[in-house]
C-alpha cells in the first residue's frame, strides 16, 4: 500500500481493531440478514415481515447518510483487517438492499 494509504488506515487502526476483534459476529449478522433476504417467508406466513425488516435496515444504511458513512468505514476497516469473507458478504448484503427493495 501507498504511504498516504498507510497514513489513513494508522488513524483508523482503533476502529479496525474493534471492528477485527467482531468479526465473527459481523460475519453472522450479515449472514442471517442474507438468509432472511433471500428465504421465501411470504410462502409460509401471510404478513409481510421479510420487506418490513428489509426496507427499515435500507433506510437506516442505505438511504440515511450516516449509515452510509457507517457502511464506508466498515468496508475500509475490512480492507485493513484483511477480512475477505466479511468484504464480500457486506458488498453482498449492499447488492441485495439496492436490488430487491
Amino acid at each position: 500500500m501507498s504511504a498516504q494509504v498507510n497514513k489513513v488506515l494508522s488513524k483508523m487502526k482503533p476502529v479496525c481493531n474493534v471492528v477485527k476483534s467482531n468479526s465473527h459476529i459481523l460475519t453472522t449478522v450479515l449472514f442471517c440478514i442474507l438468509a432472511l433476504a433471500f428465504f421465501p417467508i411470504e410462502l409460509l406466513v401471510r404478513t409481510n415481515i421479510k420487506n418490513d425488516v428489509m426496507m427499515r435496515i435500507k433506510s437506516l444504511l442505505l438511504l440515511n447518510p450516516i449509515g452510509r458513512i457507517f457502511i464506508f468505514l466498515l468496508f475500509v476497516c475490512l480492507y485493513a483487517n484483511k477480512d475477505i469473507m466479511n468484504m464480500i458478504l457486506l458488498i453482498y448484503f449492499i447488492v441485495a438492499l439496492n436490488s430487491r427493495y
